[in-house]
């Protein structure tokens, strides 16, 4: 009874749907607490071990792929890393000789589906890199690849909105009247929208690509063929490798002329005078974006994850973009925006990937037949 009144639905539609989920063991049913008056309840708990699910996250130097329980408990993880030199056929051929091991495995619940996270906006009816990060990919559909090689449900999306979109999923404070703008601040700049529930895509997947708003009309020309675009000033690898030029240089800096994404962003926390600028200048340009993505999409939350901050510089982002918005957006406004940090311990758009499949559970099991 509790089930239809929370649902809306007829105390016998629940009543079918519960049966079918206890049929094909994805809920069991389980004697729950008596005071000794009336009949035993009987409670329902999932079977989250029932399947699992492969996640999947492209980036453009590795792979992750990961076997997670309906509860995202890792079962496998494996990573694949790559370069330019790289033969994308031979890539591909490893990640499927991967997946079709586990697949394959009769000692592990069947896999419901496979949820893959990609480094920019991506539709199943255009092309697969539109304005993304990778290269050398051309002529390859990884998504379709995989769906026809092994016949299973494959969802793919832009990273910035699986991150959005998990945001959404794991925090019950965020209600269907919230707008959550979630900012990927990493190689590339991106931002995945939820309003009122729904993932804001437009119609190839290119909403959300903040990372190509020209912030100088002047500016050096971006792969996307924009000119001052958002990520060549706040993308990780950009400010790594002004450091690097700065240290070759003879600048005030402890790093070294190689030195990695790592050791700048510990650079920046000890204060180091040429990591710091860097740093500094680059979010100006992410407060600019920001002030942008308020008056755009009027958000109620900003979460800003990956990279920087998983490399641990995610408070002082925060500091500096809320300062710089503070000065330029009204009160009335910039107040109404809480800006925070993603409480996801680890990589959203790469656990987030899980959450593609969930979405269409419903399909996957009806499809299968699994139901009958």
């Amino acid at each position: 009874m509790e089930l239809a009144k929370k649902t809306g639905l007829s105390a016998a539609t629940v009543s079918n749907i519960v049966n079918s989920l206890i049929h094909i063991g994805l809920l069991y049913e389980y004697p729950m607490a008596t005071n000794g008056v009336g009949r035993r309840s009987i409670g329902l708990k999932i079977n989250y071990d029932r399947f699992h699910i492969i996640h999947l996250r492209l980036t453009v130097s590795s792979i992750f792929m990961g076997r997670y329980n309906l509860q995202e408990v890792q079962q496998k993880y494996k990573v694949i890393s790559y370069n330019d030199s790289t033969s994308r056929h031979d890539l591909l051929r490893e990640l499927k000789n991967a997946i079709g091991k586990e697949l394959s495995s009769r000692l592990e619940p069947p896999i419901l589906g496979i949820g893959i996270s990609l480094p920019g906006p991506y539709d199943k009816n255009s092309s697969f890199d539109l304005i993304g990060e990778l290269v050398n990919w051309e002529g390859i559909d990884i998504c379709h690849e995989i769906q026809e090689e092994f016949h299973i449900p494959v969802y793919a999306e832009n990273d910035a909105n699986i991150g959005a979109l998990y945001e959404w999923w794991k925090d019950s404070s965020i209600t269907d009247k919230d707008t959550l703008v979630y900012i990927t601040t990493a190689e590339g700049t991106g931002a995945g929208i939820v309003s009122s529930g729904m993932l804001l895509r437009g119609r190839q997947g290119v909403a959300g690509e903040i990372g190509h708003m020209s912030v100088d009309f002047n500016g050096p020309v971006c792969k996307c063929g924009n000119r001052g675009c958002l990520e060549l000033y706040t993308s990780t690898s950009v400010m790594t490798k002004q450091a690097r030029k700065q240290a070759a240089a003879g600048a005030d800096t402890c790093l070294a002329p190689d030195c990695s994404k790592k050791e700048f962003f510990q650079a920046v926390l000890k204060g180091d005078p040429a990591a710091r600028s860097i740093f500094d200048s680059a979010m100006q340009y992410l407060g600019a974006g920001i002030i942008n993505i308020i008056y755009l999409y009027n958000p109620s939350i900003i979460v800003f994850g990956d990279e920087m901050v998983s490399y641990g510089v995610g408070e002082l982002l925060l500091t500096l973009v809320r300062q710089f918005v503070a000065k330029r957006v009204t009160p009335q406004i910039s107040e109404n925006v809480a800006m925070r940090l993603s409480t996801v311990n680890h990589d959203p758009a790469f656990l987030g990937a899980g959450v593609l499949v969930l979405n269409n559970i419903s399909d996957i099991l009806f499809d299968q037949n699994l139901f009958l």
